[in-house]
């Protein structure tokens, strides 16, 4: 409870300040942070299915990539971007339901192997789609109201919502229901928890948090291929984020999320030793920090309550 009202204190003038950045730190600090947001939500989404029902999938960019090539049709037929942005991640929602049956049969590495699968599939069949441009895919007209601010709020926006449902699930009867399907799922099913609803309910929640992503990624890049829909890397960011912040924590993602993009623009020039780097530092986090920088953060604020009680 000491930490979280902490966190309460210091995350409110820092809300402030992110929604003043476009307005006093115009330009490049607005692109930065709005990539920081895209990172910090798809993390909050990976996080919940993983912490919650322990859904480790390798494959999750699948659905930002849905959801960005439904929003990127639907917006160059003339909708609004904000319905674009809506109707994609309900599709990346409807599909995670679609495959949840084939999907939950699998456990632990069988079931990240197959999402890897299925989202190495969807990438191969985009490269050979002519009706989505194949490998250079499609490009977005630029719609009415188009400015990096307005993608700048959009994507603050959707970790707003990311951290409300993973708040929320985590706090229900769902939640409490998935945490007992991760631990024991013979014992779940033999007090009766419906494992494959929850299970599915979870997926498809985590499935909506990466499509509201791969929206506003389109909204903002006006332009979607199948590289930087399904490529690995991007199901690889958010769980390096997720395991470097602390893993099952809301502040944990926000904390790997904004860390990760700050490597990323970093190293943006040394490619090729790039995910070496990346790599290197995970490795580290998991030998020494089991909980992540969250972890350092909770020890921190121990040893600072611990030395003001021993002062006279």
């Amino acid at each position: 409870m000491m930490l979280r009202s902490k966190l309460i204190i210091f995350l409110t003038p820092f809300a402030l300040f992110l929604t003043l950045v476009p307005w006093i730190l115009p330009g490049y600090p607005v692109l930065l942070l709005l990539m920081i947001a895209l990172n910090v939500a798809f993390a909050q989404g990976w996080n919940l299915c993983f912490s919650t029902a322990g859904l480790l999938s390798l494959g999750h960019a699948l659905f930002a990539g849905i959801s960005g090539y439904v929003a990127a049709a639907i917006c160059n037929a003339g909708a609004s971007i904000y319905v674009s942005i809506l109707v994609g991640a309900f599709t990346s929602m409807a599909f995670a339901f679609v495959v949840s049956p084939l999907l939950m049969r699998l456990r632990g590495i069988f079931f990240a192997v197959g999402t890897l699968i299925l989202c190495h599939s969807l990438q191969l069949w985009f490269l050979h789609w002519g009706e989505a441009g194949r490998s250079l895919g499609i490009r977005v007209r630029i719609y009415p109201g188009y400015s990096l601010n307005n993608c700048y709020y959009l994507a603050w926006t959707v970790v707003l919502i990311a951290i409300i449902l993973s708040w929320i699930v985590g706090k229900s009867k769902w939640g409490l229901a998935a945490r007992s399907i991760r631990d024991d799922v013979e014992r779940s099913e033999a007090i009766g928890v419906p494992t494959l609803l929850v299970r599915t309910a979870i997926f498809a929640i985590g499935a909506f948090i990466a499509g509201l992503v791969g929206g506003v990624r389109v909204a903002y890049l006006l332009a979607i291929n199948p590289s930087l829909a399904f490529g690995f890397e991007q199901s690889l960011w958010p769980i390096l984020a997720v395991i470097l912040g602390g893993v099952g924590t809301l502040t944990g993602p926000i904390l790997g999320g904004a860390i990760i993009t700050l490597l990323q623009h970093v190293l943006i020039n040394f490619p090729e030793v790039s995910m070496l780097i990346t790599g290197a530092i995970l490795i580290v986090v998991m030998l020494f920090l089991p909980e992540g920088l969250i972890g350092i953060l909770k020890m921190l604020l121990q040893r600072g309550n611990l030395l003001r009680t021993r002062s006279p």
